[in-house]
C-alpha cells in the first residue's frame, strides 16, 4: 500500500475542486461543501489531462500537485489572519446522522470492492490487462501520444484515439505507487465506493430533502447493477455523473455553476463513450426539459453548461479526428457493435431485472463481473409501489418543487428501455445497468420516504416499517452483490490452467523488472508489475514473430540490447510457431546456458511449456 499516494489522490481531487469553486457560492454545510469539492476536483482531472498533454507538458504527478496546490495555498496565505477555524463541538443533529451513516455506507462499500479485488493476484476479465498497459505507459513517458511511427500498432486497446482520461488518472498515481496492480485495483475501488457520499449530497440538492437521498444511497448501495470492482473507465465517468448533477442543480444559487458542470460533463464526453451517450441522450434532456416546463421558462444556464462541455471535450477529440480521421475514431468497433445493437447478442428478460443473480437458485444463469444485472425482488416491487404512489397525484408532477420526481420518473424509464434493449432503441444495453440503478435508486428512495410518510400518519412509526424494507433489501439484493464482488473471478490472458502460475510467480520478482513474453502482448508482464515496452517497440514485435528462426545466441544477445532480464515461453508459441518447433528452440536455448530457466510450470505432475527463463 502507497500511504502518500492516497494522500497525493485526496489532494489532487480536493485541491483542484477548491479552485474551480472558490469563486461562487457554495454550500454552508462544512461536510457537503468539501466532499463534493473532491468530488468536483475528481471532475477536473479528466479535462486538464488532456490540455496539458495537448500542450506537450508532460503528465506528470509534481505539476499535478502543484496545479492543485497553488490556489489553496494562495488563498490560505492571502485571508490566515482572518481565517477561523470551523467548530466541531459534538452535537448529533439529524443531518449528522444521516452523514455518518452514508459514511459508513462508503467505508461497508470499499471493504466489499477492496476485498473482492484483492483475493486474487490477478487482474480480472481481459480488458484490465490493456488499462494497465496504457496506465504504465502513461506513468514511463508522461504522455499519452504514441510514439511516432507507431500509428498501426495495437499497443492496447485503450490507447489513443480511445478516451483515455481513466488512464491518465490511474498513470498519474502509479507515479508514486511502485505496484500498478496495487493501483489500479485499489483506487479503481475508491473510486466506485465515493459514488455512495457523491450521490448522496447530489440527491439531497436534487431533491432538496435528506431523507430521500439518504434511503436512495442505501438503495444505490445495496443494487447488484450498480458496477463492480471492474477496472474499466466507466467507473470513472458513471462517478461524474454525481458532480455534474451537483453542479447543474446548484445554478439556481449561483449562475457561475454552469462553467464547473461544463468541465464535469466535458469530462464525461471524454471517459468513456457509451456512459458519455447515456449521460447526453438519456439524463441531460430529460432533466434539461422537465426544468423549463416546471420553472416555466427556458433554462439557459443549463444549455450554457451543456454547450461549453461539448466545445471542451473537443479539447481531446478535435486532435484525434485530425490524427486520424473519423473512421478510426469511431467508439464502436466492429467487435463492439454486439453491444449496442438490439435483437441481437444482448437481450435482457424481465427476469434479469426482478431477480438478484446467484441468489436465488431459479434465477437463471448467475451474474458476471464486468457489469452485474439484476436488481432483486424487493427493491423492483418498490419500484411499482413508488411509481404508483406518485401517479396517484399526477397534477403534482408539474409543480416546480417536484420537477425532480418527473426527471427520475423519466430516467427510469428510458434507462430501462435501453437495459431491456430489445425491440427498443438502446444506448448500450450491456453498460446501461449501472445507470438503471442511479435512476431506481433514486426513485425507491423517495417511495420509501412516501411510504414511511404514510405509515406515521396513520401512528406507526418508520422505525418499524422502514427496518424490515431494508432487511429484505440486505438479502434480496445486497447478498448477491456482496457474492458477485467478493467473488474469484477469471482472468482472460493466459490460460488457467497450464501458463497463469508462471505470471503469477513474476510477482515474487522486484517491482519492474524487465520482463517479456517470447509469443504474445506481454499486457500480462506488465498487469503483474513488471516492465516491457515490447506492445509499442516494432523491434520487439517483429522479434517475437522470428526469434523461432533465430539461433539462440543472437535471441539472447536481442533480448539483452534492450535490457530485458527474463524471457517467459508459454502455450502462445505452440499456437504461433507449431508445437515440434516450439519444443526444438526451447531446448536449443537451455543447451546454449545463456537461459537460465528458474520457474517451469506444472499440472498433475507433468511439466509444461510455460517456463520463465532468466537471460
Amino acid at each position: 500500500m502507497s500511504i502518500i499516494t492516497i494522500i497525493l489522490f485526496l489532494l489532487y481531487g480536493w485541491g483542484l475542486g477548491f479552485t474551480i469553486t472558490n469563486f461562487i457560492k457554495n454550500s454552508d454545510d462544512f461536510w457537503e461543501r468539501n466532499i463534493m469539492r473532491l468530488g468536483i476536483g475528481i471532475g477536473v482531472i479528466p479535462l486538464l489531462g488532456v490540455l496539458l498533454n495537448l500542450l506537450r507538458i508532460p503528465l506528470d504527478w509534481r505539476i499535478f500537485l502543484i496545479l492543485s496546490i497553488a490556489f489553496p495555498l494562495y488563498w490560505l496565505f492571502k485571508n490566515i489572519k482572518k481565517l477561523k477555524l470551523p467548530s466541531f463541538k459534538f452535537k448529533l443533529t439529524k443531518s449528522g446522522i444521516y452523514l455518518l451513516v452514508v459514511l459508513f455506507l462508503f467505508m461497508f462499500t470499499f471493504y466489499m470492492y477492496h476485498k473482492g479485488a484483492f483475493v486474487y493476484p490477478w487482474l480480472e476479465d481481459g480488458d484490465s490487462y490493456d488499462v494497465a498497459v496504457m496506465a504504465k505507459y502513461i506513468a514511463t513517458y508522461k504522455t499519452f501520444t504514441r510514439p511516432a511511427g507507431t500509428e498501426d500498432l495495437r499497443i492496447s486497446h485503450y490507447a489513443e484515439p480511445y478516451t483515455l482520461t481513466y488512464n491518465i488518472l490511474m498513470g498519474i498515481l502509479h507515479q508514486t505507487s511502485p505496484s500498478i496492480r496495487w493501483t489500479l485495483k485499489f483506487f479503481n475501488a475508491l473510486l466506485v465506493s465515493l459514488s455512495i457520499p457523491f450521490f448522496y449530497f447530489f440527491v439531497k440538492k436534487f431533491t432538496n430533502n435528506k431523507k430521500i437521498a439518504l434511503f436512495s444511497s442505501f438503495v444505490l448501495f445495496a443494487i447488484p447493477s450498480f458496477e463492480s470492482h471492474f477496472i474499466f473507465a466507466q467507473q470513472l465517468a458513471a462517478l461524474l455523473f454525481f458532480p455534474a448533477f451537483y453542479a447543474l442543480e446548484s445554478i439556481k444559487d449561483d449562475k457561475k455553476w454552469a462553467f464547473v458542470a461544463a468541465v464535469i460533463i466535458a469530462s464525461i464526453l471524454i471517459t468513456q463513450f457509451s456512459s458519455a451517450a447515456t449521460f447526453v441522450l438519456l439524463f441531460l434532456p430529460s432533466y434539461f426539459v422537465v426544468k423549463c416546463i416546471t420553472e416555466k421558462n427556458f433554462q439557459k444556464y443549463i444549455i450554457l453548461a451543456a454547450v461549453l462541455g461539448l466545445l471542451l471535450s473537443f479539447v481531446y477529440w478535435a486532435p484525434m479526428i485530425a490524427k486520424y480521421g473519423v473512421d478510426r475514431v469511431n467508439p464502436i468497433s466492429e467487435s463492439e457493435k454486439k453491444f449496442y445493437k438490439t435483437g441481437t447478442s444482448y437481450i435482457s428478460t424481465i427476469g434479469d431485472f426482478i431477480w438478484a443473480k446467484d441468489f436465488w437458485p431459479n434465477a437463471g444463469s448467475g451474474n458476471k463481473i464486468d457489469q452485474p444485472i439484476g436488481i432483486g425482488i424487493i427493491i423492483s416491487l418498490l419500484v411499482v409501489v413508488s411509481l404508483v404512489l406518485i401517479f396517484k397525484d399526477f397534477k403534482s408532477l408539474f409543480k416546480k418543487e417536484n420537477a425532480y420526481i418527473s426527471i427520475t420518473v423519466l430516467w427510469v424509464f428510458f434507462n430501462f428501455f435501453s437495459t431491456y434493449g430489445n425491440p427498443f432503441l438502446t444506448v448500450n444495453p450491456h453498460r446501461g445497468w449501472s445507470f438503471l440503478a442511479i435512476a431506481i435508486a433514486i426513485l425507491v428512495g423517495k417511495g420509501l420516504c412516501d411510504i414511511a410518510d404514510s405509515g406515521r400518519k396513520k401512528g406507526i412509526p418508520s422505525i418499524l416499517i422502514i427496518t424490515p424494507i431494508i432487511i429484505l433489501i440486505l438479502l434480496t439484493s445486497f447478498y448477491s452483490k456482496y457474492a458477485v464482488n467478493t467473488a474469484i473471478w477469471p482472468q482472460h490472458y493466459a490460460n488457467p490452467v497450464t501458463e497463469i502460475s508462471a505470471y503469477v510467480w513474476l510477482t515474487s520478482l522486484p517491482v519492474n523488472t524487465r520482463v517479456t513474453s517470447l509469443c504474445k502482448s506481454d499486457s500480462g508482464v506488465i498487469a503483474f508489475d513488471k516492465f516491457s515496452a515490447s506492445d509499442w517497440d516494432r523491434e520487439i514485435l517483429d522479434f517475437k514473430s522470428n526469434f523461432i528462426n533465430m539461433p539462440a545466441p543472437d535471441i539472447h544477445s536481442f533480448l539483452k540490447n534492450k535490457d530485458y532480464e527474463y524471457v517467459i515461453s508459454d502455450y502462445s508459441c505452440v499456437e504461433n510457431f507449431g508445437i515440434n518447433e516450439t519444443i526444438s528452440k526451447l531446448n536449443e536455448m537451455v543447451s546454449s546456458g545463456l537461459f537460465q530457466p528458474v520457474y517451469q510450470a506444472e499440472y498433475q505432475g507433468q511439466k509444461l511449456l510455460t517456463i520463465v527463463f532468466k537471460v
